[in-house]
């Protein structure tokens, strides 16, 4: 299991708890329209593609944004820094995702 998780779920992150907990295991194709992001130095970064996998598989329509380069390392939340151009940049990106889909 993660470590992030087993201090989080009553059983430390069993398989059984995983399982239950997974967006990849429950999601048909009534999933909303998503936007994913990440970034390069996001710790969770790895899940995005396995979601976006997922997500094409069922036909659901997404978005899949990887922020930062090599000269740039964004964390998880980069996104919430709307001072930094990449924050500003991956905000008006989903913003502009939403509105498409809210018209």
């Amino acid at each position: 299991s993660e470590p992030l998780l087993a201090d989080l779920l009553p059983e430390s992150g069993t398989r059984e708890e995983l399982e239950w907990i997974s967006p990849l295991l429950h999601m048909t194709q009534a999933f909303p329209p998503s936007f994913l992001m990440t970034a390069n130095d996001d710790f969770l970064k790895t899940h995005a593609p396995l979601m976006a996998r997922r997500l094409m598989e069922l036909e659901v329509p997404f978005v899949f944004r990887f922020y930062g380069d090599k000269n740039t390392r964004l964390g998880h939340v980069f996104h919430v820094d709307m001072r930094s151009k990449e924050g500003a940049l991956c905000n008006d990106e989903t913003c502009d995702f939403f509105r498409r889909f809210l018209r």
